[in-house]
């Protein structure tokens, strides 16, 4: 991705970039620059009216036109009932991502449009949880498009259980947590051993081994840039993103 810049804030009419019949109507959107000018990012704000934004949907629609990789734009116009559209992304290494009113979708030049890692996320609950769990909410309306990043959250129920997983744009897990519902109270639950030594480096895994062995994991988040936190009784572990310790710090079990 390249670095950020500037951002420049549109206010329909007011300014004159577009040109609205109504005067009086304000209509905001957002457009983020690189340094050298080229957008990244195009957005009309989600709680702006869309009966109010026909103008501004007519810019991101051009912006899409002019500046995405045909084939991409190819691979948008072919899914039909999108709705507005909302925000249009570019991420690193050709990735386009696009939230429409009705469903989100990511795009590379080379492969289209990227399908959800559905089967990929079933497996690894089929796998590592002892208990059988069913996805409860669609994925293809769990996804998340923004200016720097777009993910999957993914939902399993079995009875009174949850599981909730997330996934980046290269389907790595940067969240993932357990727990159950009693009497309307959440109660984290911890996670399969076997399956943070999957998903986890190498370095962490020796390290929880060494200093916290057998020790209940309730949550683990990765943050691109920050690494890893994992989550245990009243206090996290922070790590770097190659596995070194960092800190650790408080935390109070919901």
């Amino acid at each position: 991705m390249k670095k950020l810049y500037f951002i420049l804030i549109l206010v329909v009419g007011l300014f004159g970039l577009t040109h609205c019949e109504d005067k009086n109507k304000e209509e905001f959107g957002k457009l983020t620059f690189d340094e050298e000018g080229d957008w990244i990012h195009g957005e009309i704000p989600f709680f702006i009216n869309h009966n109010n934004t026909k103008e501004l949907e007519n810019l991101l629609t051009k912006i899409a036109e002019n500046e995405l990789p045909e084939s991409v734009g190819e691979a948008v116009r072919g899914v039909w009932d999108k709705g507005a559209i909302e925000i249009i992304a570019c991420y690193s290494n050709g990735y386009y991502g696009f939230k429409f009113e009705k469903v989100d979708l990511l795009v590379t030049e080379k492969n289209g449009i990227i399908p959800p890692p559905v089967e990929m996320t079933n497996k690894l609950i089929a796998d590592y949880f002892e208990i059988p769990y069913k996805l409860v909410v669609n994925p293809v309306y769990r996804v998340s498009v923004g200016a720097y990043e777009y993910n999957y959250t993914y939902y399993y129920q079995s009875g009174a259980d949850y599981v909730h997983v997330r996934r980046d744009i290269y389907n790595n897990i940067i969240e993932i947590g357990a727990f159950y519902v009693e009497k309307d109270k959440m109660v984290n639950v911890s996670l399969p051993p076997k399956m943070l030594e999957e998903i986890l480096p190498a370095q962490i895994t020796y390290y929880m081994n060494e200093n916290y062995k057998d020790q209940e994991i309730y949550r683990m988040i990765f943050t691109k840039g920050n690494g890893y936190s994992l989550y245990i009784d009243n206090y996290y572990l922070s790590f770097t993103e190659e596995g070194r310790f960092r800190e650790r710090g408080e935390w109070h079990v919901i």
